[in-house]
């Protein structure tokens, strides 16, 4: 079968032929339909995050179809819960599996991906989709929007009404939006992009274009100086740290999502004098995958997809990420299908779906750019 190889940080990802995946005895053999690209691809290429696994395939977000395994799922398609929890430790037993002492090798991560023909997970690591759900928009549901619902409801523990600022505008910061609005809360999007910003307006989100100014003074000034509830930090820089905290009021939370470079740099009087708690998120649990793949199929979370590659194209889709290219995921495409399929009116199509169904049944006021010059 053909593979995307990844042999080492820093070294080209190639496409190779090589044995379809050998079985366990709780295995299942899926074709994959659709593996979604991550940062977390970006930083096993730098070497931010090595596994200590090479040659490895990548990719953890798979929509894909059982071929091989009991009888009940054979021809089913599924999303890849990509967690491989024990089950006996205390994290797991009080539901917590996502953090996981024991866990066992995570397809993309420490053992072979998505971004191949087929791939082998063990049959409790899969989550049936519904027909109604194309699995290229499902795939990146099995990361990007799960990511975001964990750290949503388990972590922050957002409240309707509270002020939540998402900073970074991509493929978990979208969903991000579309999960705090529903939930009741207000929501500042704050990046670079003119065009996701764009799109993060429509998805109900007031929007601070940092590229104009301090995003600080853009949220103080739509927070009336006081700051907010919820600070979700994305992008994981020293810059972006360091202004994730300004931006919060007194007992405020900041919360890091996924893996970045920065630094947390401060005094912890700056945290104790304010009663400022610093959380961490990390993935997500099997039961958050199966609620966010039951409001995608209410059309209540969409991860907006921008491009879709063929998996000979994967360095380019890697390097359309690497560069802020991307108004939303790329997903490779393994089976046989034309070397590019533009899909942006599909993700056009389904974020006038959210934005319908937002507008149905939340109270979204009317959102806008602020800018410095703005009174």
């Amino acid at each position: 079968m053909r593979a995307v190889r990844l042999h080492g940080p820093e070294l080209t990802p190639r496409v190779e032929r090589v044995p379809l995946p050998r079985l366990q005895s709780d295995d299942v053999l899926l074709r994959v339909l659709a593996a979604g690209v991550c940062h977390t691809e970006l930083q096993l290429l730098d070497g931010t995050l090595d596994m200590g696994v090479w040659p490895l395939t990548p990719g953890h977000e798979i929509a894909a179809e059982v071929v091989h395994g009991p009888p009940d799922l054979v021809a089913q398609r599924v999303l890849v819960y990509y967690g491989r929890p024990c089950g006996e430790c205390d994290w797991c037993l009080n539901g917590q599996e996502q953090v996981c002492p024991n866990m066992g090798p995570q397809p993309g991560l420490s053992t072979d991906g998505g971004f191949a023909e087929y791939v082998a997970v063990p049959s409790t690591c899969v989550v049936p989709l519904p027909p109604t759900l194309d699995p290229i928009e499902a795939a990146p549901l099995g990361c990007a929007a799960a990511t975001a619902f964990h750290a949503l409801h388990a972590v922050a523990n957002v409240q309707p009404g509270e002020i939540v600022v998402v900073y970074g505008v991509g493929g978990v910061g979208l969903p991000l939006i579309q999960l705090a609005v529903l939930q009741g809360a207000r929501v500042l999007a704050v990046g670079r992009s003119s065009e996701k910003l764009t799109l993060a307006s429509r998805l109900g989100a007031e929007v601070v274009n940092a590229s104009e100014g301090d995003p600080v003074i853009h949220v103080a000034r739509l927070t009336r100086g006081q700051g907010a509830h919820v600070v979700f930090e994305l992008v994981g820089s020293d810059d972006t740290i360091a202004a994730s905290l300004r931006m919060l009021r007194r007992q405020g939370r900041l919360v890091f999502v996924g893996y970045g470079s920065g630094r947390l740099r401060l005094n912890p009087l700056q945290l104790v004098l304010r009663e400022t708690r610093v959380l961490s998120s990390l993935g997500n649990t099997r039961r958050e995958l199966e609620q966010v793949v039951h409001l995608a199929t209410e059309g209540r979370v969409h991860v907006p997809i921008a491009r879709c590659f063929a998996l000979e194209d994967a360095d380019l889709a890697l390097s359309a990420l690497r560069d802020g290219r991307l108004e939303g995921r790329a997903v490779l495409l393994p089976a046989a299908v034309p070397l590019e399929r533009q899909v942006a009116s599909a993700a056009r199509e389904h974020v006038r779906k959210v934005v319908a169904h937002l507008e149905r049944h939340v109270a979204v006021v009317p959102r806008r750019a602020v800018g410095l010059t703005d009174g």
